[in-house]
């Protein structure tokens, strides 16, 4: 018999950097939604220096128009 005493599903930055980086067409924008906020502002800096992405942390209860006209 085994035991697992912890299990993560999570991706390390780097690892997310390379699975952002194959995608075939940049997002419009990239929006930072979990986790501490000094490792998001890492995060999206590293994304947007790396992939030159555009990234946002929404303030909480900010609102964003994602489409108009639909």
């Amino acid at each position: 018999m085994r035991e697992v005493h912890g299990l993560s599903a999570h991706a390390d930055q780097m690892e997310l950097l390379q699975w952002l980086g194959n995608f075939k067409k940049a997002p419009k924008m990239v929006f930072m939604i979990h986790g501490e906020e000094k490792v998001m502002t890492h995060f999206a800096k590293s994304i947007e220096e790396k992939l030159g992405w555009k990234t946002l942390i929404p303030e909480y209860l900010e609102s964003v128009v994602l489409f108009q006209g639909i």
